[in-house]
């Protein structure tokens, strides 16, 4: 990932779609690690459900400028711009929420990326089944695949792609 994985302890830029690739990656990995241990009995179903939460958060913080000493905050973009980039983005999935759900995503930019960081998580499941059904000749095509998928989510966490 050359510049995007710099020294530890460097602060990453999140304008840099490969940091946020990393991040994405991160999350698919966290993923297919869980289902792992869960499918070896090292963790119930309610771990890996807190282990999601706490992913979720996680994410939407760095996502929204929280931890600017390790993850560079894009100004307009990091502090409300993604969020109201996200609201467009997901509005036929807001719009389909219930009428208390719906007005928080409607009002508040960073439940916005939440929103958007919980899709990630759903979409990185429903990944990680049909990958899992591929054949082992598919490999690397799988691999494409996922790279594909990263490559998407980072995209659209990005303020490049507002600008498309």
């Amino acid at each position: 990932m050359g510049e995007a994985n710099q020294t530890a302890g460097a602060v990453q830029d999140l304008a840099d779609e490969r940091v946020v690739y990393a991040l994405v990656f991160s999350c698919v990995e966290h993923h297919v690690e869980q289902l792992d241990a869960l499918m070896q009995e090292k963790v119930t179903a309610q771990d890996c459900a807190k282990a999601d939460s706490e992913l979720a958060c996680n994410l939407t913080g760095i996502l929204c400028g929280a931890l600017p000493e390790h993850f560079k905050p894009v100004p307009a973009w990091s502090d409300g711009g993604l969020g109201k980039f996200l609201r467009t983005h997901f509005a036929d999935e807001i719009a389909a929420l219930d009428p208390e759900h719906r007005a928080i995503f409607e009002k508040d930019d960073e439940a916005c990326v939440f929103f958007a960081v919980l899709q990630l998580q759903k979409a990185v499941s429903e990944l990680i089944a049909r990958e899992n059904e591929a054949s082992v000749e598919d490999a690397e095509m799988s691999g494409r695949r996922v790279h594909d998928f990263c490559s998407d989510w980072a995209k659209l966490f990005t303020p490049s792609i507002a600008s498309v």
